[in-house]
């Protein structure tokens, strides 16, 4: 009778080994999709990164705006319009930018206003990404001999020392595109 019991009865040792083997290596190829984006490093975040940062750190449908306001130049993130309530980075910026819409005559670029927790404010900077992960594209003079230039095509902003570095590369582009035709 004892014999029976064992042909019916439990796993072998090494059968609960390659079980355990399996289900860890499991354990390890799933939990990284799994893990929670509330931890991110903001310490990383730079405009020369900026939608690299967007698109790793937060899931959205339509629409992930940085939105960055004048009162202490502090920048929140809304996906598809709503506010991630754990996110806030406080003096993003050293002094308020200029920002231009983009083309060579250097146009301010009125950005409005925005309501975040029942205050109204002035927005000083909007970095935008469509569900097609294009970015709205303008000229930000951060007044600290940086000028970048937000692209829809590039996925980091080029990077000049003054405006005339900016308008010359615009006139380039215009150039180029000219001669394709």
């Amino acid at each position: 009778m004892n014999k029976k019991f064992n042909k019916i009865g439990s796993f072998t040792l090494i059968e609960l080994i390659l079980v355990l083997i399996l289900l860890g290596v499991i354990y390890s190829i799933l939990l990284p999709k799994f893990q929670i984006k509330s931890n991110k490093d903001k310490s990383n975040i730079e405009l020369t990164n900026l939608k690299e940062y967007l698109l790793n750190n937060f899931d959205f449908q339509n629409e992930i705006k940085f939105s960055c306001i004048s009162k202490d130049f502090s920048c929140y993130v809304f996906t598809d319009r709503v506010l991630v309530e754990d996110f806030k980075i406080e003096k993003f910026f050293e002094v308020e930018p200029e920002v231009y819409k983009y083309n060579k005559d250097l146009e301010n670029y009125d950005l409005g206003k925005i309501t975040i927790e029942g205050f109204t404010e002035n927005l000083i900077f909007e970095y935008k990404i469509n569900s097609d992960f294009k970015s709205n594209e303008f000229i930000l003079d951060t007044k600290n001999n940086k000028v970048f230039l937000f692209n829809s095509i590039f996925d980091k902003p080029l990077v000049f020392e003054n405006v005339y570095g900016v308008i010359e590369q615009i006139d380039n582009n215009t150039n180029e595109v000219k001669g394709a035709f």
